[in-house]
C-alpha cells in the first residue's frame, strides 16, 4: 500500500522538480573551462573535453524545450547552449582534436573564461596571421582569418629549438581560426616561426 501510495505522490509531482537547474549546466561548462587550463596537453582529455562540450549543448536544447523554465533561466539557458557550442569548437581548434575551426568571436569568447596567453606570430605580414595559444605547457599555433574572404592556406614552419619543421594545407573560412602545429607530440618546441604562407580564394 504504501508502495501505490509513493508512485501516486511521484505522478502528482509537478514536472518542473525533475528539471535540471540553469545553475547545473553552469557548473559543467566552468568544469570543462577548468580541465581546459589544468590538461590539455593530454590527447585524450582534449577529445573528452570536446565530447562533454557537445553533450552539454545537447543537453541544454533539450532544456530549452522545457516549458517549465522561466523567462529569464530560458534566456541563461540559450547563453549557456551558445558558450557550450564556442567552447566545443574552441576545443577542437585550439587543442586539435578533429581538426576543427573556431570562428574568431567564439575563440575570444571562451578564452575570457580559459585566460591562455596570447602572442602575435605574424601579424598583418601575410593574407593571414599567425597567433600562438599558450595553456600551460601546451602551445598551439593557429592561423587567423581576419578578412572577407574563404581561403585555402599553404603554409610551412619550423621551430627555433629543435630541428623540427614542415609544411601543410588547409581551408580557413573567414572570420575564423585554424590549428598549423602544436607541441602536444614535441614539448619542446616552444618557439615556432610559421613562414611562405599563401592563400587561395575559394
Amino acid at each position: 500500500m504504501k508502495i501505490i501510495l509513493g508512485l501516486l505522490l511521484v505522478a502528482l509531482l509537478p514536472y518542473q522538480v525533475f528539471s535540471q537547474s540553469v545553475s547545473s549546466f553552469q557548473a559543467e561548462l566552468n568544469n570543462i573551462h577548468v580541465e581546459i587550463s589544468r590538461d590539455f596537453m593530454d590527447q585524450y582529455n582534449c577529445s573528452d573535453l570536446a565530447d562533454r562540450a557537445y553533450q552539454l549543448r545537447s543537453d541544454v536544447e533539450d532544456a530549452l524545450e522545457d516549458e517549465n523554465y522561466t523567462r529569464r533561466e530560458v534566456s541563461q539557458l540559450r547563453e549557456i547552449r551558445n558558450e557550450s557550442r564556442a567552447s566545443f569548437d574552441f576545443i577542437r581548434s585550439v587543442g586539435d582534436c578533429n581538426k576543427g575551426i573556431v570562428s574568431v568571436q567564439d575563440f575570444y569568447t571562451v578564452n575570457q573564461s580559459i585566460r591562455s596567453t596570447l602572442k602575435n606570430i605574424n601579424e598583418g605580414t601575410y593574407c593571414v596571421d599567425v597567433m600562438s595559444v599558450a595553456i600551460s605547457d601546451f602551445i598551439s599555433y593557429l592561423a587567423v582569418n581576419n578578412s572577407n574572404n574563404n581561403y585555402t592556406v599553404s603554409y610551412s614552419w619550423n621551430s627555433t629549438s629543435t630541428f623540427n619543421r614542415g609544411s601543410g594545407t588547409m581551408g580557413l573560412s573567414s572570420k575564423s581560426m585554424r590549428v598549423i602545429y602544436t607541441n602536444r607530440d614535441n614539448p619542446d618546441d616552444r618557439d615556432i616561426e610559421v613562414q611562405n604562407i599563401n592563400c587561395q580564394v575559394f
